[in-house]
């Protein structure tokens, strides 16, 4: 860890040095979410203790970083995961197993930007107001090359060239001499447009393969959304995505989302959130409403309270508990929050839900989420 950082250190003043006459300095920000159980249960068995969140690509006590660097024109973005004490997490194979995303970005005046890594890019879809879930995104955790342009005020549009799954840990001499790459099934297109204080849309197609050369791996995928803010202290959006990989069977997730500030001290949010398949044909619907009030300086109540409808892992959407799906049917999670500068928090509740991860066993668990920010 002190060796990382003084390579990050050392990295910035070299770049200090180097951009003397740089109009504005450069800046890092670094973001960690952690989850601490120290109760858990299911159904009828016993209580037990653990860590989250499960999403993280390596489990146990989080200790995740996610860090930026934002320089002129210029930048480089990272998700690093470590669970336990394990920093290197040696003996995971692969090697790469512990960074969950990253990217290295170059802008060009106000017209180009290119991004090149595994990044976790958020620009052409819409995220919930409640806990944040969206759809696949256009750069999701993908070895990829994106070409961003800015033709006008509040326009942009993008491409995308994906890397396929066997080719990303692959040296170039060893691909030359494998198959040939289809690159019309490893591109994507992307367009936004935003009009101030009223509205913004977003759409994405994103086609890549899982083995280079073989069709029969390639997930397409094709989304829409848009963000409604023409009323002050009202967002309104939405994200819908339409996975066609199998002509036969197109699976479709979305969701409406909204929030409110119009009856403070109260603030709410809502989402309304779907899921149709078509071959078994199944829906899945649900909902979560979060309302949080003040009670001193820095501290709220809140709860988040929600159905998801499903009972099976084809009809339940699964987006509690930040999109993991860890429970689902009816669910009530009282908290206390403490913020602090810069987006930090401590927050503790008690979660109660009548199935767990589409299986009819009640949770009951008491869920510490423990977020630094700077």
């Amino acid at each position: 860890m002190k060796k990382l950082l003084v390579v990050l250190l050392a990295l910035t003043c070299l770049g200090a040095m180097a951009f003397a006459d740089a109009p504005a300095a450069g800046s890092f920000h670094a973001w960690d979410q952690g989850n601490l159980f120290p109760y858990y249960k299911i159904g009828s068995a016993a209580a037990s203790m653990g860590w989250g969140p499960q999403w993280d690509a390596v489990h146990g006590i989080d200790q995740e970083w996610t860090f930026s660097y934002d320089g002129n024109h210029y930048g480089f973005d990272a998700t690093l995961e470590f669970g336990m004490d394990n920093f290197a997490n040696t003996g995971l194979a692969p090697a790469y197993t512990n960074i969950s995303w990253f990217s290295t970005y170059y802008k060009f005046g106000d017209l180009v930007t290119v991004r090149i890594g595994k990044p976790r890019f958020n620009d052409y879809t819409e995220f919930s107001q409640v806990e944040g879930n969206n759809n696949k995104r256009f750069g999701d955790s993908d070895f990829m090359g994106i070409v961003q342009l800015f033709p006008t005020t509040g326009l942009s549009v993008a491409a995308a060239l994906y890397m396929p799954g066997d080719a990303q840990a692959t040296a170039v001499t060893n691909a030359l001499a494998g198959t040939s790459p289809d690159y019309g099934s490893n591109f994507g297109i992307a367009a936004a447009y935003a009009m101030p204080d009223l509205a913004s849309v977003k759409v994405m197609f994103r086609e890549n393969e899982g083995t280079m050369g073989d069709t029969s791996t390639t997930t397409k995928l094709f989304s829409a959304g848009v963000n409604v803010s023409a009323v002050k202290g009202l967002t309104v959006n939405g994200d819908v995505q339409a996975n066609i990989s199998a002509s036969s069977n197109t699976i479709i997730n979305g969701f409406v989302s909204a929030s409110t500030s119009m009856i403070a001290p109260l603030n709410l949010a809502l989402d309304v959130f779907f899921k149709s398949v078509q071959s078994p044909s199944a829906t899945g619907y649900g909902f979560e409403v979060n309302v949080e009030y003040p009670i001193m300086t820095g501290w709220v109540v809140g709860a988040n309270v929600g159905y998801d409808a499903g009972s099976t892992s084809s009809t339940y959407v699964g987006w509690f508990n930040q999109g993991v799906g860890d429970w689902n049917g009816f669910e009530v999670w009282p908290y206390v929050k403490a913020t602090f500068d810069n987006g930090s928090s401590l927050k503790i509740g008690f979660v109660y839900a009548t199935e767990t991860a589409g299986a009819s066993n009640a949770t009951i668990a008491i869920p510490v989420v423990y977020v630094w920010s700077f």
